[in-house]
């Protein structure tokens, strides 16, 4: 093989960057569409079973912080792999080159492997080799995550009980012991990772001259101190819990890292640039801006050993995002979220072939960025059809499903474990609208048959311009006139989170705020209810002047606050009352309900003062 050889009659090689056992990758023009790309072939010994394997991984997964594969092809009777070309270095390299890094510019970078492993493990999908070397970092900063999951062409380090998939110096204690790797092990990993970008070293200590000696403290669980992590030392603590169960999971180890750097990392968006949000108002951000350590270097390609790491890759072609002038003005554009009506998307008659009677509107239940239709499916007033509809941010941590600016179309997931069937339609302006449908009573339905029935009329309402407006804005007393986020300050905040509050993360319409730290959780969120209704399990309490109630979940307390009564004729009701619920909960097995109500109770004391008056 040399340079200059036309592979598959389209890609032209120019030279070898990397080899190594797993196989040789070369750098390659593909003359169809006159760009770069990466060609990665196996050893001799390969069947070309191991390509079809990673272009497969690969197709389960959409999400800008990998590396994308475009294509399989055969050239004399071999196996190529055609993958992104991506010019930038491993964290590996930019430790090696640079030292260790400020504890903000690796909480960016955290923040971006986060979100790749919190798609992956949505769907199921572990990657057991989470490490420096499989970071790379460009030249904007951006991080993207490699080698997803391939066992076969992880480093393998031979145990007692066989043999294990991992790094050593960057594996999970229970996994060293032999154990099957899960999410919380790539969790590890993470933390594994980001102690070396910040400390130099290992977790589990520098090698030395035993071969051996990592993999023996990480069986012993063995962790070496931070000394130079600063703000981010919690949040590895948490990441490098000896207990799986006690570590946050991908999207919450996110948040936690978002909250350290100051901003909230964006999704790559096509111009290669990654803009970041700034922290809310009273946000300290220490760090200049994270992107230093890797311009010194600009335009420095790949190293070998890392490019070879790269196409050992299982990811995918993703869509990123862009700008687009009209995103916020066209088809589907939410505007203001507190005047755009989520009822004037429903069609009432996208139910009735389901029912046996009327369709019913719902247009008070919940949030007030939401609403819902239920049709009876028998002659049993328990046997009903619900499909609720939600306009919605969408998370930061998921990847993102199509170019920003586009409307639709209506996405598809498989029905979720509770029964209930979600259809996403993502909006030009960065949002969603969501249907969520799902069976009372009797299954006599199909839960994504009803959900699609709903979307389809949706999307096309979507498609003749803006959300409409509201008919009439909401009653002056309305909890809906208030930010969630304004109902607790950082005094009241520091209660839970000591002097480092976390800062906000507001959802649409700032009717539901949360705040984030280590195994810690403080949610406000407005709703409303049937006047009369509540949970028989709830203990009742007084706070302040107003009744409110205790609810308590595994993990969690929160006492919901009565607001006003009112009255609102609807197909379901007409009597109503809106509820403030302030919730703290916890990931820490050993936190007892008892004490996160005792706290609860202190936050919703100080939110009540906010509210409107009764």
């Amino acid at each position: 093989m040399s340079g200059d050889e036309l592979v598959a009659q389209r890609y032209r090689l120019e030279r070898r960057v990397g080899t190594g056992g797993m196989g040789e990758v070369w750098l390659a023009t593909d003359e169809d569409l006159g760009r770069k790309v990466a060609l990665k072939r196996s050893h001799a010994d390969d069947d070309g079973g191991q390509m079809r394997h990673e272009a497969r991984i690969g197709a389960g997964l959409q999400h800008p912080n990998v590396i994308s594969v475009y294509d399989t092809v055969l050239h004399h009777g071999t196996k190529w792999l055609v993958m992104e070309y991506l010019p930038a270095r491993s964290l590996r390299e930019i430790i090696r080159d640079d030292g260790p890094l400020p504890p903000k510019t690796v909480a960016v970078v955290g923040a971006n492997i986060s979100a790749a492993l919190a798609a992956m493990h949505e769907r199921r999908m572990i990657h057991r080799d989470v490490t420096p070397a499989n970071v790379l970092v460009t030249d904007d900063g951006t991080a993207k995550l490699t080698d997803f999951g391939i066992s076969h062409w992880a480093e393998l380090t031979r145990t007692e009980g066989g043999q294990i998939v991992g790094t050593p110096a960057y594996m999970a204690p229970e996994v060293a012991r032999g154990e099957q790797a899960r999410s919380a092990s790539d969790v590890f990993c993470l933390g594994a990772t980001l102690f070396a970008a910040v400390e130099g070293r290992s977790p589990w200590g520098h090698p030395g001259p035993d071969p051996d000696g990592q993999l023996r403290r990480a069986r012993a669980a063995e962790l070496e101190t931070a000394v130079q992590a600063g703000p981010l030392a919690p949040v590895l603590g948490a990441l490098l819990a000896l207990d799986p169960s006690a570590r946050p999971s991908a999207p919450e180890a996110k948040r936690m890292l978002d909250a350290v750097s100051g901003v909230v990392v964006p999704f790559v968006s096509l111009s290669g640039s990654v803009p970041t949000t700034p922290a809310p108002t009273g946000t300290t951000v220490e760090d200049p801006a994270p992107t230093g350590p890797w311009r010194r270097k600009r335009g420095v390609l790949i190293g070998a050993a890392a490019l070879v790491t790269v196409l050992a890759a299982a990811a995918v072609v993703h869509l990123n995002r862009d700008s687009n002038a009209n995103a916020g003005t066209g088809q589907g554009a939410v505007l203001d979220a507190r005047t755009a009506d989520p009822c004037s998307l429903l069609d009432r008659s996208s139910l009735s072939k389901f029912g046996t009677g009327a369709v019913q509107f719902d247009s008070e239940y919940g949030s007030f960025n939401r609403c819902g239709l239920t049709v009876r499916l028998s002659q049993a007033d328990s046997d009903i059809a619900y499909a609720g509809l939600l306009i919605e941010r969408i998370p930061s941590y998921e990847a993102p499903s199509h170019p920003l600016g586009i409307l639709g179309p209506i996405e598809t997931p498989a029905e979720r474990p509770d029964g209930s069937c979600h259809r996403p339609i993502p909006l030009p302006d960065g949002n969603r609208v969501r249907i969520e449908a799902y069976n009372q009573g009797a299954r006599l339905v199909e839960p994504c048959e009803v959900a699609e029935a709903v979307a389809g009329p949706v999307l096309d309402k979507l498609r003749g311009g803006p959300i409409p407006r509201r008919a009439a804005k909401f009653a002056d007393w309305s909890m809906a006139n208030v930010d969630a986020c304004a109902t607790l300050g950082d005094a009241d905040l520091g209660l839970v989170f000591g002097a480092d509050v976390p800062k906000a993360e507001q959802e649409l319409g700032n009717w539901m705020c949360s705040w984030d730290k280590g195994p810690l959780e403080v949610t406000v969120v407005f709703t409303r209810e049937w006047r009369d209704d509540g949970d028989d399990g709830d203990q009742p309490v007084r706070i302040r002047s107003r009744t409110a109630a205790v609810h308590t979940t595994n993990n969690g307390c929160a006492i919901r606050i009565r607001g006003r009564e009112y009255e609102k004729p609807t197909d379901i009701t007409n009597e109503w009352v809106e509820r403030a619920d302030v919730e703290l909960s916890s990931n820490d097995p050993t936190t007892t309900p008892q004490s996160l109500c005792d706290q609860a109770k202190v936050l919703a004391v100080a939110a009540e003062t906010r509210l409107p008056e009764v």
